[in-house]
């Protein structure tokens, strides 16, 4: 039965499919051209590797099923040249928003995938867990795999969690429950 006022809509057919796969390729084509900001990005690589996920619903002839890899290929290209970058842009914008809360953020390491916190908040067990539990989704989002905590910036010793997250090239689809949790889609690295 359905709900008054709730419109349904039918199944997006095969063709209609591949249109929008065509469509998200040419869109990919021009990618990179505007600057977009971080959480319109990972919106957008979101979207793709539902796009990409959706191909187990539609019977695809060898040509869409080359169309669908070359839809996945470049998103793996995307990703993989702009999350370095999208980290290493989110510790000066990190930094600007923790600044009122006397807290300073930097990225670093290979293709920047450590982050550090310092501040002396993090003097506090219960501090660190509370900011890493708030913080931690949209860091594995970004694809960070360390995050360090320091109370002052000089101190040697820190708290550090290791995120296990997947590799810039992977296609995730992101739990809707801001958990954190996530699919990777199984395709082959440089399909």
């Amino acid at each position: 039965m359905e709900r008054k006022g709730r419109k349904t809509r039918a199944p997006e057919t095969t063709s209609e499919y591949i249109d929008r796969v065509q469509r998200e390729i040419v869109l990919l084509q021009s990618f990179g051209s505007q600057e977009l900001d971080l959480n319109r990005m990972l919106d957008l690589f979101w979207a793709w590797a539902r796009i990409s996920d959706e191909k187990k619903r539609h019977t695809l002839t060898a040509a869409q099923e080359k169309t669908l890899k070359d839809l996945g290929r470049d998103i793996q290209h995307i990703q993989a040249r702009d999350l370095p970058k999208m980290r290493d842009a989110y510790g000066p914008l990190a930094r600007e928003v923790l600044w009122e809360h006397d807290l300073t953020a930097r990225t670093f390491g290979r293709a920047f995938t450590v982050i550090e916190f310092v501040g002396a908040t993090f003097a506090s067990n219960r501090n660190i867990q509370e900011f890493h539990t708030e913080s931690s989704p949209f860091l594995l989002q970004l694809r960070f795999k360390q995050v360090r905590y320091k109370w002052i910036k000089l101190v040697s010793e820190y708290t550090q969690y290791t995120l296990k997250g997947t590799d810039d090239r992977d296609l995730v689809i992101w739990s809707d429950d801001d958990s954190g949790g996530y699919r990777t889609l199984s395709y082959p690295r440089g399909f």
